[in-house]
């Protein structure tokens, strides 16, 4: 049995504080192997990203609360090839969050962190192309996400709704840990290499069920 141990580190900084959701969804496939054999592989991925800008239309607005999100996800990825072009893999996000925000005529500070929602994929290889120094692979894969991270923060949605004049650009699903539903995941990529060129490009489409407290997560292309 062979065993893989890779280690992805991600930064993405400085963006818009509106658009967390890639905390939630991100199940990527195992890297593809010079050499695809049978057996065990197991993987660490971490994704930070720092959110302190506010934008309103593009453009930069002044922020006197000095709000800001900042999210690390680190995933532990289990995977097991039955053959060449057969595996299954489960991932395991533990997500943490520090934040500022103005709520309800308040400044908050504060911080989230445990586990997320679960995820088992399975993956097929469906073109395999060896001729000496070139090489070509594409794969789907499907599977599933569980509803185990914490979403109880998703009510704060509805509250929100029925409050006037909030300047919080930070709000209840950007906190959650989990989105409370189960979700479809299907995916391909592809991978090319010729002698010390290589180019991989990947596709993930996530179908989302609803999630907690009537909160209805938009279905995720990435």
């Amino acid at each position: 049995m062979k065993t893989i141990f890779t280690l992805t580190i991600t930064a993405l900084g400085a963006l818009t504080l509106r658009t967390t959701a890639c905390d939630l969804c991100s199940c990527e496939l195992p890297l593809l192997q010079l050499q695809n054999r049978p057996g065990c592989h197991v993987s660490a991925r971490e994704q930070y990203t720092s959110f302190a800008t506010l934008r309103q239309d593009g453009a930069r607005i002044s922020d006197p609360a000095g709000q800001f999100l900042h999210s690390s996800n680190t995933q532990l990825i289990l995977g097991y090839d039955f053959t060449e072009s057969f595996g299954v893999q489960f991932h395991a996000p533990f997500i943490s969050r520090s934040f500022r925000r103005a709520e309800s005529g308040r400044i908050e500070t504060g911080h989230v962190s445990g586990l997320g929602d679960l995820s088992l994929l399975a993956h097929w290889t469906l073109l395999a192309v060896e001729r000496g120094d070139f090489r070509f692979t594409a794969r789907i894969a499907t599977g599933l996400k569980l509803p185990t991270g914490d979403s109880s923060r998703l009510a704060e949605e509805g509250n929100e709704s029925e409050r006037e004049g909030t300047l919080s650009s930070i709000h209840g699903h950007d906190l959650a840990l989990g989105t409370g539903s189960v979700d479809a995941l299907l995916g391909a990529d592809a991978h090319l290499d010729w002698r010390r060129l290589f180019l991989q490009a990947g596709l993930q489409y996530t179908v989302r069920g609803l999630g907690s407290h009537d909160f209805d997560t938009a279905d995720d292309l990435t």
